[in-house]
């Protein structure tokens, strides 16, 4: 076994995440780096590879390895936001249109504070692109973006009365900050953050065409053989740090010691306002903040196709995990197993589970439907617990009640009364009545047909049988999807890949007469007209 990095951690718990790293992670594979902080100790182990052997030089995993950290970018880019409103250059309450004119006709309540907390109602913009014919390898450009992001005006709710993950939102403070402070969001990092902490190393890395300085290389696993992932994309204030584990290791010691080179702006980030209706939240200023029986716990992930972040943070016990992978893999149950070894559950709202004998079964057939918010669920069985979808990936559910649940992790709860779903969302700020989807195949009477979008430009074309849709637009266009027959008067289709990660998921297409209503988890509400033939 390698012998695991200079540790300053007890060595047993240092050898017993080693081994845990070593058992799952060929030394010959993509790779990854773990790192722990706990009270002022750390330890950190790297296992694999950063880029797999070609006719270049093989490149092995190490905390000084550049990596792509993609959405903790956004918790950066909260600080420089909060330090500005600190300094009164600019206030949380003002319009974005007050510092971007392009942005001038965007809703008048929208403010800075709903953007940073994933508030503002927008359409995700990289969900969107997928509704333009891009393909997952397609060249998306800095001015693709813009333009995109500034074409999408409309809001799925109003500003502060619900949350969905929204990357446009940070592409939008960046732009903010730029004005604001007369720099660029590179040159704010380096000033503000990366300068005072000695993170020599992080920087941004905005096209992701362009190969890292120490040549990490992001993989999937296609069938038991390593496949390097293409990206194509520009992006910055959503997703585009670049950093190394030794450096954000000194991010998390920052946070741990409460350094004040970070201004007192470093505590109001896990400051998560209030839903309308008074309930906590759970998503603050660029990070998930949750706390449960006492315990607080900052957490947040990083995604393109190739490379996977998870980052948990446990102030009380003074303590931090971080998890990087160039693997196409979810990293949190590692993240998890690592946090378990330090005796650190997570600070989930646990449900408590009923007796089996009284708990039923969700019906696992048919999808149910909230169409005033755009989104429709469905259950499955996985390892013979009973789950739940909104279009992403599934949550396993706990019974809690005879006909009641709630995921593992208290994000959701459901309830079964009569021909009604009863949703709440805590992460999303909604609770919703959700009714049967009548049965039913719809691809015989969207046969043949196309349907155009004056709002995103593009159109989407079904095959003569129905059975595969194609969309075409402003960024090519897509593959060809196979239609998934929902009921009457809807389909959908699986987004898997993506130009960004996590992809969509599943897009639902309801017919509303000539009309078709398309959205997505993080993306609705899209409406297609009927051309003529």
């Amino acid at each position: 076994m390698p012998t695991p990095a200079p540790t300053h951690v007890p060595e047993e718990l240092a050898l017993s995440i080693a081994h845990l790293i070593n058992d799952r992670f060929p030394a010959n594979a993509p790779g990854v780096a773990v790192g722990v902080l706990r009270d002022g100790e750390r330890f950190t182990h790297c296992r694999g590879l950063a880029r797999l052997p070609s006719a270049d030089v093989t490149a092995p995993f190490t905390p000084h390895t550049r990596f792509r950290a993609c959405s903790i970018t956004k918790q950066f880019v909260a600080l420089l936001l909060l330090q500005l409103d600190a300094e009164g250059r600019l206030s949380l309450d003002d319009t974005p249109g007050k510092w971007v004119p392009a942005l001038a006709g965007f809703d008048p309540a929208l403010r800075l504070k709903h953007l940073a907390q994933n508030r503002s109602g927008l359409v995700d913009y990289w969900c969107a692109a997928m509704l333009t014919g891009a393909k997952p390898e397609s060249r998306f450009t800095r001015e693709d973006g813009e333009k995109l992001i500034a074409s999408l005006p409309r809001q799925m709710f109003a500003p502060g009365h619900g949350n969905r993950y929204n990357n446009g939102n940070w592409r939008i403070l960046e732009w903010v900050l730029q004005a604001a402070s007369g720099h660029t969001l590179a040159d704010l990092l380096r000033m503000r953050i990366f300068a005072p902490l000695e993170m020599h190393a992080s920087t941004l890395g905005e096209d992701t065409s362009l190969p890292l300085a120490d040549g990490a290389t992001g993989y999937r696993d296609v069938d038991g053989r390593w496949e390097e992932e293409v990206t194509r994309i520009w992006w910055s204030g959503d997703a585009a740090l670049v950093t190394t584990l030794d450096d954000l290791m000194k991010w998390e010691a920052a946070w741990l010691r409460r350094d004040p080179v970070l201004t007192a702006a470093l505590e109001r980030l896990p400051q998560a306002l209030a839903h309308a209706d008074g309930r906590p939240a759970s998503y603050a200023f660029g990070m998930n903040a949750w706390t449960a029986k006492g315990r607080r716990m900052h957490w947040h992930g990083g995604a393109l196709r190739g490379f996977r972040m998870a980052q948990f943070r446990f102030p009380d016990e003074h303590a931090s995990v971080l998890v990087m992978m160039n693997r196409t893999a979810n990293p949190v149950p590692l993240a998890l197993e690592v946090a378990a070894l330090l005796s650190l559950p997570p600070a989930w709202d646990s449900p408590a589970p009923a007796d089996a004998e009284v708990v039923r079964l969700p019906d696992p057939t048919g999808a149910w439907a909230a169409d005033d918010i755009g989104l429709v669920a469905t259950f499955g069985i996985r390892a013979d617990q009973p789950t739940l979808s909104l279009g992403m990936d599934p949550a396993t559910l706990l019974g809690t009640g005879v006909d009641t649940w709630a995921s593992t992790d208290g994000f959701i709860d459901v309830s079964h009364a009569g021909d009604a779903l009863r949703i709440t969302a805590r992460h999303f700020g909604w609770s919703e009545r959700f009714t049967r989807v009548a049965p039913g195949d719809a691809r015989p009477e969207l046969a043949d047909t196309v349907w155009a979008s004056s709002e995103l430009g593009s159109r989407i074309s079904f095959s003569a049988n129905g059975a595969t849709l194609q969309i075409t637009g402003p960024h090519g266009q897509s593959e060809r999807y196979p239609v998934i027959p929902i009921g009457a008067d809807r389909v959908a289709f699986d987004c898997l890949r993506a130009l960004d990660e996590q992809p969509p998921g599943r897009f639902h297409l309801r017919r509303a007469g000539n009309v078709l209503v398309v959205g997505c988890l993080l993306a609705t509400g899209f409406e297609f007209q009927r051309l003529p033939r």
